[in-house]
């Protein structure tokens, strides 16, 4: 493995020839810009207050069959922050929690927590860093959404940044992560979705960024990642295990905030390769893109598409493809009032049979609102209302699949 990452630094530092200057603020050696932090003390932080999802969910059980509703709400306090340490060091960090309610329905109240923390040590034109990143969340798994499952992972991350030039930057990297799931109402006798998706995964990645005018990058990312499953397959697959190997060639584009386009679009190759020739290969396409256009005052177009691999709860299932789309366009009226649409379309594939029958589920979603936004600079400071109504259809190969979902929410969105 490490002859593997030197020959991954030596490509990116070949591709990534020194140029001019980095734009300020986008060089991962030197603090985030002061002035976007609030000071208490030797903290300077960003706090944020969000309260979403105030109103009525008619199907909070995502079941098809028997849609139950009841009024929710969703409280996010949430802490960015930096701390300066000596003359060069630095750490930044995110706190965020999310608490939800539900007022019939109180045993379908969560909380959520995400950590994130990172230690920068620059010496001049390099340096090295720690990564942290502690999360528990409750998650709907995209391919069963009745199931209420608890994702607990910690991940730890150690590399070097090092700058060839005024526009050129690379980071080498290794994460480790590990993963524990558990879920309160899955409905199986024989297995839990820890069974098979409990994981712990390694990482090797290069990073290479170079700044192609203002803040527009250019970006390129190879990763070698393995993954080892905790516990072998159960069903018509006993005692195969899905340890697998994954590398990514991932090249992208940045667009920086400031511009009338900001966002990213990262597209590329890549491979998981099992170790046990029962389970299915995958090659292909993944990336994502996350485009905002800027329009006079407030307005604003945002086009966001994902492609990725991700894990199936389904004991006998290799993979699965997630592949999304969507557009939002949000007009204001004036200087405070706004429209708000949404389209979304998707496809959910599963490589193997599940009940006998190949799955691919069609995923539908429209949302209408009205934006109320009192407050926004250029730092992201806002203060923001709206009202919003969602319909959400899937609709699958699979008998017993099929999800339908429609909620009425207030919001408010409060960063300071």
């Amino acid at each position: 493995m490490g002859i593997t990452l030197r020959i991954l630094g030596l490509a990116l530092c070949l591709l990534f020839a020194a140029q001019p200057a980095i734009a300020a603020g986008d060089d991962p050696l030197e603090p985030p810009d002061l002035s976007e932090y609030l000071r208490w003390g030797f903290l300077r932080v960003r706090p944020g207050l969000a309260v979403s999802n105030f109103g009525h969910d008619d199907n909070v059980f995502y079941n098809a069959s028997d849609p139950r509703g009841d009024i929710t709400l969703t409280v996010t306090p949430a802490l960015d922050g930096l701390i300066l340490l000596g003359s060069r060091g630095f750490m930044t960090f995110s706190e965020n929690i999310d608490y939800t309610l539900y007022k019939k329905f109180n045993e379908l109240n969560t909380l959520d927590h995400t950590g994130r923390y990172r230690l920068t040590l620059p010496f001049r034109n390099a340096g090295l860093f720690v990564d942290t990143e502690l999360a528990r969340l409750h998650e709907r798994p995209i391919d069963l959404q009745d199931a209420r499952t608890i994702r607990r992972s910690a991940a730890v991350a150690v590399g070097a940044i090092m700058r060839l030039g005024w526009r050129t930057t690379v980071e080498l990297a290794h994460a480790r992560t590990e993963f524990n799931h558990t879920d309160e109402d899955f409905g199986s006798t024989d297995r839990t979705i820890g069974d098979v998706k409990d994981r712990t995964e390694n990482k090797w990645t290069a990073r290479g960024a170079y700044v192609l005018v203002g803040r527009t990058r250019l970006t390129l990312e190879i990763a070698d990642r393995s993954l080892e499953f905790d516990n072998p397959f159960l069903g018509s697959l006993p005692g195969v295990v899905r340890n697998l190997d994954q590398r990514t060639f991932l090249p992208g584009v940045d667009f920086g905030i400031g511009g009338a386009l900001s966002g990213r679009i990262h597209y590329g190759y890549t491979r998981l390769d099992y170790d046990d020739p029962a389970l299915t290969d995958y090659r292909g396409i993944v990336g994502r893109t996350a485009l905002t256009y800027h329009m006079k005052g407030s307005s604003r177009i945002t086009l966001d598409a994902e492609r990725r691999v991700d894990f199936s709860v389904w004991e006998n299932n290799s993979y699965l493809l997630d592949n999304r789309r969507s557009i939002r366009v949000t007009r204001f009226l004036n200087r405070y009032f706004g429209l708000e649409g949404l389209y979304s379309r998707g496809t959910v594939e599963i490589p193997e049979p599940v009940q006998g029958v190949p799955r691919r589920d069609r995923v539908t979603e429209y949302s209408l609102g009205v934006v109320a936004r009192i407050f926004e600079n250029e730092l992201g400071r806002k203060i923001e209302y709206a009202l919003r109504l969602r319909d959400r259809e899937q609709i699958s190969s699979v008998t017993g699949f099929n999800q339908s979902r429609r909620t009425i929410t207030l919001s408010a969105d409060v960063g300071f």
